[in-house]
Parts: structure tokens; C-alpha cells; sequence
């Protein structure tokens, strides 16, 4: 089974992370979001698959002391993992009102991509 797909484009997939238990809390997280919201990370979604990367690191970057990436909007923030096969997993979504992640965050994000790999669907 193939993983939600958010957006296909020429350089890479933007995909939806599946729990072993079958939800999407990435893809909960920006159904939950405004229209607006929806619309802003769409464009990145699109950029990313698009043209390979953002180079705008008030749009796109590295979570500090990780692997994982994070598509920003102002506060809505959806983390992300590279994969193989030109994929981009969307994993955890939050709306951060801090400059730090909380950590909590982090381990959730990085529990989903366990459960994901751990599906056999890599």
C-alpha cells in the first residue's frame, strides 16, 4: 500500500507518514488547518517537490540536533523526513509559539517515523 500522497512532483513526492494503527496525524494536522493555512503549506509542499528544495529557511530547514526537516509557515510547522525514492515524509504537525521545539514534539515525530518504517513501507 502506497502512503497518502500530498502533493507529486517532478523532484519529489510529498508524502503522509501511516501509524501502525493506520492514522495520518500529519495529514489530521493540515486538514485541521485553516483554508488559509492549508493553502501556505500546499505552495511549499509544491516548491519542495517542484524545484528539490526551498531555499528560504523561514520556509524550509533542519530541526537542530536531528534528521528531520521542517516545513514552516509562521507558527504551523509540519516535520519531515527524506526517504528513499525522492520522497519527503510528512510526519507531525504543531503550531509552535516558541523558538524551541519542545522536545516532546521531536519524539512524537520521530515515534511516527518508527511506526512508518516499522509498516514495511519505507
Amino acid at each position: 500500500m502506497e502512503e497518502p500522497t500530498a502533493y507529486r512532483g517532478t523532484r519529489f513526492c510529498i508524502q503522509y507518514a501511516v501509524r501502525a494503527g493506520g492514522g495520518c496525524p500529519a495529514r489530521e494536522f493540515y486538514e485541521s488547518l485553516s483554508t488559509a493555512d492549508q493553502a501556505k503549506m500546499l505552495a511549499l509542499f509544491k516548491r519542495m517537490g517542484d524545484d528539490g528544495r526551498i531555499f528560504n529557511k523561514e520556509k524550509f530547514k533542519k530541526i537542530e540536533g536531528t534528521k528531520l526537516y521542517e516545513f514552516k509557515s509562521f507558527q504551523v510547522r509540519i516535520i519531515c523526513s527524506f526517504q528513499p525514492n525522492q520522497r519527503v515524509l510528512l510526519l507531525h504537525g504543531v503550531i509552535k509559539k516558541k523558538d524551541r521545539y519542545d522536545r516532546s514534539d521531536i519524539e512524537t515525530a520521530e515515534r511516527i517515523l518508527a511506526e512508518h518504517k516499522g509498516r514495511g513501507e519505507q
